[in-house]
């Protein structure tokens, strides 16, 4: 008898579908946490942005995703 695994999806990679409101989400470059963020900071591309997830800053270019309304 063959035990078969699942993946528990992370909640730190949940899917696009999940991003919901009036909000910018953005993927962090190196953990790919999701978190939200105002729209003027994403604009300004010399502000850095800190992942709430593993803490490391970065630039809204180096952002592994960045979902829109």
């Amino acid at each position: 008898m063959s035990k078969t695994s699942h993946p528990v999806p992370s909640r730190l990679a949940a899917p696009h579908w999940e991003k919901r409101g009036n909000t910018i989400w953005v993927s962090c470059g190196s953990c790919e946490g999701w978190f939200p963020v105002e729209e003027d900071l994403i604009v300004a591309a010399t502000i850095e942005l800190r992942c709430p997830h593993c803490g490391k800053a970065f630039t809204p270019d180096a952002a592994a995703r960045i979902i829109e309304p």
